[in-house]
């Protein structure tokens, strides 16, 4: 008689069939600003199995409590083993991982011209087949300005859009569905939406009893030092006697982070800056930690914790990370929380690419036009001698206004040299 996984607490859904591989673990992380990574162990009864029509498609696990509340764990697996196992059963191991993850495999040079960054996230998403809400969705509320040149130079695509958003204080987390897991950018704390089936845990600690479904039994608040100012500094060159040294003071400390250059050219612009900035500092003020039971926690999501005989742990917050482990008959967490009532910036950690010397363009412009008229020492041009990796040969990917190497440039003195058409410039 074949097993079956009806009526059961654990189960995995799969491309290969009801019941052709039957669930036995998981193990793995998720969290804010992060791809989830989880392991799960799989039995089979057949002793072979066709790995590609698994590997690269989605699976989720589903976990049932009570007959009613489920909480799923959906991804694609981009890894699948064959391991082990006994005259019975063949044991398969998967690595499950977001679609996002897919975009670390790529690798691009790439210019994109008068778009906010939002519409820069996405129109990547879109160009490498994850389209829509079936991947994403926008909860942003704040309004972005457009970016007249944004440069994507020999990086992944993950990291592109990676470094983008920790600039513009947007952060991401994953929400997940029976059949499909969905992206949500943020900026603000209404994205954040109740835990799915329990919004509420308990601080449990109970001797000798089964501890709830919704329990929590060991958690502690920290609260650390952190900066107490952030200031941030840049350079126009069409207006430099302007100073834009802007500054804004935090909640609490007294040291003092100082960015030069931090990417704008208006005041305005550098006051926003700052205050994204020293926001991805101060959701680490004060940290709850614990481990329980509670199922329903998810990265990204908002509880409420009750009943601690301290008072000043019992308020709403928002999950960092949270660490499952589930088996056939047991399930457990390990989790990281901030306060609700504090804004989430994610930390600037991914690194941005560097040009290590000159680059060359060719100088282009409308039909007829021989020579350009420069401004600001800058000239139409293409894309800074890029090229692609399928074709390996120069192709026009951009075009706009960019700066090209003088002898000197001043505001009544000078020498410049006229762009002619389809010449090559610095």
């Amino acid at each position: 008689m074949a097993y079956t996984q009806d009526n059961l607490d654990f189960t995995v859904t799969t491309p290969l069939g009801k019941d052709k591989l039957l669930f036995k673990s998981l193990q793995g992380d998720e969290s804010i600003s992060g791809l989830f990574d989880f392991k799960v162990e799989l039995l089979s009864e057949a002793k072979e199995l066709d790995f590609k029509k698994i590997v690269g498609k989605n699976i989720t696990v589903t976990m049932q409590f009570a007959k009613k509340n489920k909480r799923f764990f959906n991804g694609i697996v981009m890894r699948f083993v064959q391991a082990g196992g006994d005259a019975r059963f063949t044991i398969y191991y998967a690595d499950v991982r977001p679609w996002l993850w897919v975009l670390s495999l790529t690798q691009n040079c790439k210019i994109f011209q008068n778009l906010s960054v939002p519409e820069i996230i996405k129109k990547v998403f879109d160009d490498l087949g994850f389209k829509g809400a079936e991947y994403y969705r926008d909860a942003l509320k704040q309004s972005y300005d457009k970016r007249e040149y944004c440069v994507q130079y020999e990086e992944s695509a993950f990291n592109f859009v990676s470094r983008l958003m920790e600039e513009e204080g947007i952060y991401y987390f994953f929400e997940h569905e029976e059949s499909k897991h969905v992206l949500v950018l943020a900026d603000d704390s209404d994205a954040h939406k109740d835990c799915p089936g329990i919004n509420t845990a308990r601080f449990w600690q109970v001797p000798h009893q089964l501890p709830p479904e919704d329990a929590i039994n060991e958690c502690q608040l920290s609260q650390q030092v952190t900066i107490g100012k952030y200031a941030v500094d840049d350079f126009n060159f069409e207006i430099p006697a302007t100073d834009l040294l802007k500054q804004v003071t935090g909640q609490s400390g007294k040291m003092r982070r100082y960015e030069y250059p931090a990417g704008y050219a208006k005041t305005a612009q550098g006051e926003k800056i700052a205050k994204r900035r020293i926001e991805s500092y101060e959701w680490e003020d004060d940290l709850l930690e614990g481990q329980g039971y509670c199922f329903s926690l998810v990265a990204g999501h908002k509880f409420k914790l009750t009943e601690h005989p301290a008072k000043n742990f019992n308020a709403e917050y928002v999950l960092r990370w949270v660490s499952h482990s589930l088996s056939l008959s047991h399930y457990s967490n390990s989790f990281q929380a901030f306060p609700a009532k504090i804004p989430f910036r994610a930390p600037i950690v991914t690194p941005k690419p560097k040009i290590y010397s000159t680059q060359t363009a060719i100088v282009v412009g409308k039909k007829g036009e021989e020579f350009l008229p420069i401004n600001m020492g800058g000239l139409k041009s293409n894309s800074i001698g890029i090229k692609t990796v399928k074709m390996m040969k120069r192709v026009h990917v951009g075009f706009g206004l960019i700066k090209v190497g003088q002898a000197k440039i001043g505001g009544v003195f000078g020498c410049h040299a006229l762009g002619k058409k389809s010449l090559s410039v610095f």
